[in-house]
């Protein structure tokens, strides 16, 4: 997937699927027949017990979203981002914008991985399918 794509990438189902088997290690199990918009994971563990839950909506609730943060800084404490707001200047209606920084632990270690949206939620999505694009 290009950034293109990626900043094309609606919120929802498929999306949340997405990054809760590539970033959180969820399987994603689909209801199809009784619920067409909701998923299932399982959380992937060592110890071959398996629970089944119900996959946050990181692209549609920011506290699920924010989640997906959190979860990046347990992998790499080097991890900063940064959410802001940003409207041209009032030329514009505006739209979220959502930095992921690795700073490593030297500065040829840097990235930085960035997208936009129109709500908090799907911004941090996009960003962070832009990281997961990236180590494929």
């Amino acid at each position: 997937m290009n950034r293109e794509e990626i900043q094309k990438l609606e919120a929802g189902r498929v999306l949340d699927s997405l990054i809760a088997d590539k970033l959180m290690g969820f399987k994603a199990i689909k209801f199809l027949k009784l619920y067409p918009t909701r998923c299932s994971g399982i959380p992937s563990t060592s110890d071959r017990e398996e629970k089944r839950i119900l996959i946050p909506l990181y692209s549609l609730i920011l506290e699920d979203a924010w989640k997906l943060f959190k979860k990046l800084r347990e992998i790499d404490s080097h991890w900063c981002p940064s959410i802001y707001w940003d409207d041209d200047d009032g030329d514009s209606d505006g739209y979220w914008s959502v930095v992921l920084h690795y700073y490593g632990e030297t500065v040829e270690e840097y990235k930085s991985y960035s997208a936009y949206a129109d709500t908090e939620a799907l911004a941090i999505c996009r960003a962070i399918m832009m990281y997961l694009d990236d180590v494929k």
